[in-house]
């Protein structure tokens, strides 16, 4: 396989906004065809008109059963080469204070979707001999996550997931046909999902990734065919440190961390800016 971007005809889902729209920009003059996917049409619509390169929209709420259905038939004419899972969202707070409904609507769209679409392009990808997937999953998957416990799993399987079907494709199990998977687990980065979750943005936006630099960092790990790629050297150390310490201590750092979280005491940038030491200064 050469490049999986240049070239090629790009699925990008959750386009409008965030890091998808980051990688969108990042992609946009070497894809031969940006599909941009995403609930609202609006912003893929402006999104769209910023681009220099072919683009086409596709609004389609990957979050119902029938999402994933309607996109593949959207893109069946099309001769679709990478495949980037980037729709996802969060239901926050205790786990058991919620509905279930919404944990329903978020399992569908973090994790029945990169599955169906991924299941339903491979017959086109046989038949071309080969196709490329970027799944966006979190450093939320390393770590478990009061407060974010649903989510953090559906991040999880996600990685999983990337991790045993990479290496199925790299067994040969499809064969004659050059599939590469990789897997991109940024941590904290400047998007509307924080802000939703009460991220104080005056405060803690600056010690958060630009999006624009967790798209770079994926264009280059999937170009080099890297299973795995962590933007930023403090999320890539916290992998590291996750790899030594006993289990016990991820888990008891997490409840110290998102402890208020969980109970209903403080938002998602409460919790977070509360677990720093008194003596920390703004920099």
């Amino acid at each position: 396989m050469g490049s999986p971007i240049d070239g090629r005809t790009i699925v990008i889902t959750g386009a409008s906004e965030g890091i998808g729209r980051a990688l969108a920009r990042e992609l946009d003059g070497r894809a031969a065809r940006l599909i941009l996917v995403a609930r609202r049409e609006a912003p893929l619509h402006q999104l769209a008109a910023e681009l220099r390169g072919p683009t086409e929209v596709v609004p389609c709420d990957l979050s119902t059963e029938e999402g994933p259905d309607q996109l593949l038939a959207a893109l069946s004419p099309r001769d679709v080469h990478l495949l980037v899972n980037n729709a996802g969202v969060t239901v926050g707070g205790a786990f058991g204070a919620r509905g279930i409904e919404p944990v329903r609507a978020m399992l569908r769209l973090n994790i029945e979707a990169p599955l169906r679409l991924i299941h339903g392009l491979l017959p086109h990808w046989r038949l071309r001999g080969e196709g490329a997937v970027l799944n966006v999953a979190s450093v939320a998957a390393f770590i478990p996550c009061p407060g974010q416990t649903a989510y953090a799993a559906t991040k999880a399987f996600l990685h999983s997931f990337g991790e045993g079907l990479g290496g199925e494709w790299r067994l040969g199990v499809e064969e004659g046909v050059d599939l590469r998977l990789t897997t991109l687990a940024p941590g904290s980065t400047r998007t509307r999902f924080f802000q939703e979750g009460g991220i104080d943005a005056d405060r803690l936006w600056k010690r958060m990734q630009d999006p624009r630099a967790v798209a770079r960092a994926a264009v280059r790990g999937l170009e080099r065919g890297a299973p795995l790629v962590i933007p930023g050297l403090g999320n890539r150390a916290l992998d590291l440190l996750l790899r030594v310490v006993p289990r016990s201590v991820s888990r008891a750092g997490a409840r110290w961390v998102l402890g208020p979280l969980a109970r209903g005491e403080a938002t998602l940038g409460e919790a977070w800016e509360g677990s720093r030491p008194e003596s920390e200064e703004e920099s």
